[in-house]
C-alpha cells in the first residue's frame, strides 16, 4: 500500500525493527515494562540486504545489524515503503539531532497525564521511536502518531505495526 505499511508482494524494503529485551537476562526490561506495557526498549530502521540498523543513540547513526542480535533481544521487524536512499538522506538532514533523555523520563509519568486525557510534553531532542515516527512520516507512512504531538514509544510503534504491518522474523 503506497505511503504505508507494506503488503506481501512488494519486495525488499526497509524494515522497521522493534527490540524487546529479556527480563531473565536484562534487568531493564522491567523498566520498559513498568512505564510502556511490554519489554520493547529500542527501535529504528533495518536494512536486511546491508544487514545495517539506523537508530540514535546520542545521534543518528548506522550500526550493523549484529550489534543488536544478542541472546537477550528478541527483534520484530516490519516491512514499510521507506527505501534506504530516504533513510540516508534523513540521517544527514538529522545529523544535529541529540538523544532526549527528557522525553525517554518522561514516560515514566506518562500514566498521569493519561488519567487527565492529556499526553505527556515533548521536552526536545529525540528518543528512537520519535525518530522512527518522524522518518515514516517524512517518507509518507502515516502512523497514528503525529510528529508534532507527545512521541509514541517503541511500544506504540509495535502495537501500531502489529496490527498495520507484515511482521517478519529475523
Amino acid at each position: 500500500m503506497a505511503g504505508g505499511v507494506r503488503g506481501l508482494n512488494q519486495g525488499e524494503a526497509m524494515r522497521v525493527a522493534i527490540l524487546f529485551a529479556n527480563p531473565r537476562k536484562k534487568w531493564t526490561a522491567a523498566l520498559a515494562r513498568m512505564f510502556t506495557g511490554t519489554y520493547a526498549f529500542h527501535c529504528g530502521f533495518y536494512d536486511p540486504a546491508a544487514r545495517e540498523f539506523y537508530d540514535i543513540s546520542v545521534v543518528p547513526r548506522r550500526v550493523s545489524w549484529d550489534h543488536y542480535r544478542r541472546p537477550w533481544i528478541d527483534a520484530f521487524a516490519f516491512d514499510v515503503d521507506v527505501t534506504r536512499e530516504q533513510i540516508e538522506a534523513f540521517m544527514r538532514e538529522d545529523a544535529r539531532e541529540t538523544y532526549s533523555f527528557g522525553d525517554y523520563a518522561l514516560f515514566a509519568i506518562r500514566p498521569f497525564f493519561r488519567l487527565f486525557g492529556r499526553e505527556a510534553p515533548n521536552s526536545g531532542g529525540v528518543i528512537c521511536s520519535e525518530l522512527v515516527n518522524n522518518w515514516l512520516w517524512r517518507a509518507g507512512v502515516r502512523t497514528p502518531f503525529d510528529p508534532a504531538d507527545s512521541p509514541p514509544s517503541p511500544t506504540d510503534l509495535f502495537l501500531w505495526l502489529s496490527t498495520n504491518g507484515r511482521r517478519i522474523d529475523e
